[in-house]
């Protein structure tokens, strides 16, 4: 199966991504990962934490302000551009890097890294799934953490997809979303399209569709592609603090991982 872009894929999406998520909580979300973080860098002064596919950055700014160096990396320069942005906004002190983290070769090694809102599972192919283990291994220092979330295979097949209409409100305009799902058993992936279509004052400004692929992940994989990396998974599960054991129908579960000696 061929990969999709990534970049391509969050292209058009980039300047409305924070309105259609902004119904999360981020800064709750994030005080929880730090949590888990802390915990197992309790005696790192200022951590180096990177930033996976950070997109808009909403998560970053928070790790900065608990204390965290950090660096963000996308391959979407759109998603970079918004991250930078929301950055310079709230005076944070953010490196941002525009690449493919596959294939990122930094002049250090970080504390920390994490993965989030379900990038790996824009990684579709078992070759570049195992190419994603191997990148975090290389990136982080010895006892590094790594703590990452992907869509959850027994989640995904006992709920069964289902086309989802979203409308969200900002200043000025509104955001019509549309997700059609069609799930692919043989790749373990879901293809969800996405029709967009912006109103200003009553009127269709504008209209785009993006097709997301995502592959759903069963525990026993995850395991073998994190240690296969040098990467020992510690926990798993729902997120909370610790880790609340996931049920059967969770669709997006967290791992908590940590790089051998």
């Amino acid at each position: 199966m061929k990969q999709k872009r990534a970049d391509a894929v969050f292209s058009k999406t980039a300047p409305y991504y924070d309105i259609i998520y902004s119904g999360r909580n981020v800064k709750n979300d994030t005080r929880i990962i730090i949590n888990h973080l802390d915990g197992a860098l309790s005696h790192t002064k200022t951590p180096r934490l990177l930033d996976l596919g950070c997109g808009t950055g909403t998560h970053d700014i928070e790790f900065w302000r608990h204390g965290y160096d950090v660096t963000g990396i996308d391959r979407s320069a759109a998603m970079i551009a918004e991250a930078k942005k929301k950055a310079a906004a709230a005076h944070a002190k953010i490196s941002y890097v525009t690449h493919n983290f596959l294939s990122y070769t930094p002049a250090v090694r970080y504390d920390a890294a994490v993965s989030l809102f379900d990038v790996l599972s824009y990684i579709t192919t078992n070759e570049q799934v195992t190419k994603y283990f191997s990148a975090v291994s290389t990136l982080l220092k010895p006892h590094g953490v790594f703590m990452f979330d992907c869509w959850y295979g027994p989640g995904v097949l006992l709920s069964q997809p289902k086309i989802i209409k979203q409308s969200y409100q900002s200043s000025g305009f509104s955001v019509t979303r549309t997700k059609t799902p069609s799930v692919s058993y043989e790749n373990n992936t879901v293809t969800v399209r996405h029709a967009l279509k912006i109103q200003k004052r009553g009127r269709v400004a504008s209209s785009f569709r993006e097709d997301h692929v995502l592959r759903y992940f069963f525990y026993p994989e995850i395991k073998q592609y994190a240690e296969k990396a040098g990467l020992r998974i510690t926990s798993w599960g729902l997120l909370d603090f610790p880790l609340r054991k996931a049920p059967p129908s969770s669709w997006s579960v967290f791992f908590v991982a940590q790089k051998a000696p």
